[in-house]
């Protein structure tokens, strides 16, 4: 909880600062969402005692807080390219 406060306060701060440059559109590039439409991801974080929703929600939990407030006219995007589906899912693959 402590480490994703410090992550959220950063962003913050840096959404606001390159606002203030002049950016009005961000792309967080972001392959973690697309790894929770990947059974052999969601199988090996069961087998490891890991809830694969309760890590969902709170990943989406950190993007609502870093974005909460954000100017009007500030565009966000999440790339959730999955170029690295293969590497990830041979971490929690036990086949």
């Amino acid at each position: 909880a402590e480490y994703f406060a410090d992550l959220i306060k950063a962003y913050r701060e840096e959404i606001i600062e390159l606002y203030y440059l002049g950016c009005r559109n961000i792309q967080f590039d972001d392959p973690t969402f697309a790894f929770f439409c990947a059974e052999p991801v969601l199988s090996g974080m069961r087998q490891e005692g890991i809830d694969p929703e309760a890590i969902l929600d709170m990943y989406i939990e950190v993007y609502n807080e870093m974005l909460k407030n954000r100017p009007a006219d500030l565009s966000i995007t999440v790339h959730t390219c999955r170029g690295n589906y293969r590497v990830c899912t041979k971490v929690f693959d036990s086949s």
